[in-house]
């Protein structure tokens, strides 16, 4: 144990709600925040014994290191800031110096929008990073200099992530691509009309992700709603399909450049989450991880069905059950949806339902719109003045339950929470003869 923030907090209300390590983990930032205040006390800890140095930085949203390490850029949130909606601010602070002394860095013009500024990892570059969910502004200049930052790419419709990598910038963006797409280009030319793309939008499949090791560009992408991995030359060109050690949803990639190595997480509703590894040149892969709870899932199955909407657009949904389950409409039933922010419902472990299931339940994951399971397009058609076509999505996941004899309305129960919430509510009052 390195650090507990009990330790801080005798009445045991404080939590941990930030972690940000340097490179090459020696020290980390750790936010505490006090009965759920959500305004971060950051201390920076030794990692290898715990000891904290120097004294906590207090009233923070967030905290990243510098590429130097001996500065960082906080980003400042007081409870006065929280009552009257004042954007948060951003600053470049010289670690174990006088808060007076912060260059203030950027803040969003409307409390609900974000702002941000980081260095990059490669390319001696820094960033600022503005806009909403939806959108974003990248302004760029070369990291520690006294110029001014400058504008590569502003959108009100679209965004762009960018990755600094051997000499070029790639961006994953979705500018007039709802699947997503990669595009790059040289440090020296990093304005948006210079910009080519790299990676295609596909129509059928959505990118998630991306990591560039030694060699190869690894894509993660998903189609219905399970990820997968290619691998494609650093001049994007697909070289294969990446073969997992097993048939799992990739849930997450990652690079560590020093080692040459990408690690990828695995989900399925029958395991806890795994960690894998595979090397970037060979792609040879080894388990690296995995919990292991006192939780008996050897009888259960899953399965990936679909369904038809009201205005039949075709929506998959997640089943499972214990093998052998008789279709007789007798089945206690339990179907979990949330249909919003661009959020996925892919496979993760069961944990408590599995007990459930193990009693003879059934559980239905519905993939709504209003999520990502097919990109851009199916999160906005179901957000806003679209919301219905979530619960029409919901709705015709119960009515598919029932017409295929999983189970009949005295046995058919909803879950949901946050957006998940508003949709359980809409559904029951819509049509409370299916539940």
């Amino acid at each position: 144990l390195i650090f507990d923030p009990e330790v801080f907090d005798k009445e045991g209300k404080a939590s941990i709600s930030s972690l940000d390590l340097t490179e090459d983990g020696s020290k980390a930032a750790i936010g505490v925040q006090y009965k759920g205040n959500e305004i971060l006390e950051v201390r920076i800890i030794d990692t290898k014994n715990g000891k904290v140095i120097g004294n906590p930085i207090t009233g923070l949203n967030g905290f990243n290191w510098c590429k130097d390490e001996k500065f960082a850029y906080i980003s400042v949130r007081t409870q006065e800031m929280i009552d009257k909606q004042i954007p948060v601010k951003t600053y470049l602070h010289k670690l174990g110096d006088k808060r007076e002394n912060d260059k203030f860095i950027v803040a969003p013009q409307d409390a609900k929008d974000f702002a941000s500024a980081y260095d990059s990892d490669e390319g001696n570059l820094s960033f600022i990073e503005e806009g909403d969910f939806y959108s974003n502004t990248l302004k760029i200049k070369k990291t520690n200099s006294t110029d001014e930052y400058k504008t590569i790419y502003s959108s009100k419709q679209f965004k762009a992530s960018p990755m600094v990598k051997n000499g070029k910038i790639y961006f994953m963006t979705n500018h007039e691509a709802p699947n997503f797409k990669i595009m790059v280009a040289d440090i020296d030319k990093p304005e948006f009309e210079n910009w080519k793309e790299f990676y295609p939008e596909n129509k059928v499949t959505v990118l998630e992700g991306f990591v560039i090791t030694s060699d190869y560009v690894i894509v993660q992408y998903k189609k219905d709603v399970l990820s997968r991995l290619a691998a494609y030359t650093l001049d994007g060109k697909f070289v294969k399909e990446i073969e997992l050690p097993e048939t799992a949803d990739v849930t997450g990639i990652s690079y560590h450049k020093q080692s040459n190595t990408v690690y990828a997480g695995f989900g399925t509703f029958q395991n806890a989450a795994k960690l894998y590894k595979f090397d970037g040149k060979t792609f040879e892969w080894k388990f690296v991880f995995q919990d292991n709870p006192p939780i008996d899932t050897k009888d259960i199955v899953s399965e990936m069905v679909f369904y038809h909407s009201k205005d039949s657009v075709r929506v998959p949904m997640f089943l499972v059950h214990k093998k052998g389950i008789k279709l007789d409409g007798t089945n206690p039933t339990l179907l979990y949806g949330y249909g919003g922010f661009n959020i996925t419902m892919g496979p993760s472990f069961l944990g408590a339902t599995a007990s459930f299931i193990n009693r003879g339940g059934v559980y239905a994951v519905a993939c709504l719109r209003g999520g990502n399971e097919y990109g851009e397009q199916w999160h906005l058609d179901g957000m806003l003045q679209k919301k219905q076509n979530t619960f029409n999505d919901f709705i015709a996941a119960a009515e598919y339950l029932i017409a295929n004899k999983y189970t009949n309305p005295q046995k058919l129960a909803v879950k949901g929470g946050s957006n998940g919430g508003l949709l359980i509510g809409a559904t029951i009052t819509q049509r409370p003869d299916l539940f």
